[in-house]
Formats: structure tokens, C-alpha cells, sequence
């Protein structure tokens, strides 16, 4: 099952999966079951484009996240807009008690609209089936 959350400061709607544990900080939310997350950002930004984030993001990402290793970056249609879309695989955090890390697959959707980058970021374990999940937040994604 899964519910709507909106978030005022951010800017943005989207549905998540039900009974997850929501952390939230600024515009930032972050909602948890297990090994899988949503992430979901909104920050003033100018233009997402292609061009960018292969130029600035991809990078970026390359040297803040564990064990990065791309896939590709591609341009998508949402419901709430065009977007850039990252894939990626990445180490989750070492797992406080064990130290052990799960290697995961990465979705990051950057979209802009009116003066804002609006970042929704799917993390799952390599290889799970969250297709259909996935696809229900990404098309819910709402945007001010």
C-alpha cells in the first residue's frame, strides 16, 4: 500500500510505500524499509540539462558516493516534466553493528521547474525486483 506525502518547504508531492521511516531535514526526505530508500530533495538550482549533469553531477557523484560506478544518464519524461535521469550502482553504508556494506542500484531523477532542481533518488539491493514500486513514486512525483 502506498500513501501521499507532500512536503511544504520542498515543494513537492509524491506517493511512498506505507509504514517506511521518514527522515526529514530542510527540503530533504528520506523514507527507509530495509535496504531500500526514497530520497527526495528540492533546492534552487538553475537548468538540469543532459550536457549538465554528465558535466557537473556525474562527477560529483563519482566523488562523494562509495564504490560508484555508473551505468548511464538519459533524458526521461515524468508526469511532472522532463528529467535527467543517472543510473548508477553504489556501497550502502557500512552497517553500524557488522561494518558489512550491500552494493546497490542507484535511480537519481533530477528535474527543474521555475528556479528549482527537484532530486528524487531510488537505492534498492543489486538486483531486486522494484519495478513496479519504483515506478509508482516516480510517476506520483509532483512538482510546485
Amino acid at each position: 500500500m502506498f500513501v501521499p506525502y507532500h512536503s511544504t518547504k520542498g515543494g513537492w508531492t509524491v506517493t511512498v510505500p506505507e509504514g517506511w521511516a521518514r527522515t526529514t531535514s530542510g527540503t530533504s526526505v528520506t523514507f527507509t524499509d530495509k535496504l531500500n530508500t526514497v530520497q527526495i530533495d528540492a533546492e534552487p538550482s538553475s537548468a538540469v540539462t543532459l550536457a549538465s549533469a554528465k558535466k557537473t553531477d556525474v562527477p560529483a557523484l563519482a566523488n562523494s558516493t562509495r564504490a560508484f560506478k555508473l551505468t548511464s544518464v538519459t533524458q526521461v519524461t515524468l508526469p511532472a516534466g522532463p528529467a535527467v535521469l543517472i543510473s548508477y550502482q553504489a556501497n550502502s553504508d557500512p552497517n553500524p553493528v557488522t561494518g558489512r556494506q550491500y552494493r546497490l542500484d542507484v535511480l537519481r531523477y533530477e528535474l527543474f521547474h521555475a528556479g528549482t532542481r527537484t532530486t528524487l533518488t531510488l537505492l534498492s539491493p543489486v538486483g531486486a525486483d522494484n519495478v513496479d514500486p519504483w515506478r509508482i513514486v516516480t510517476q506520483s512525483l509532483k512538482t510546485a
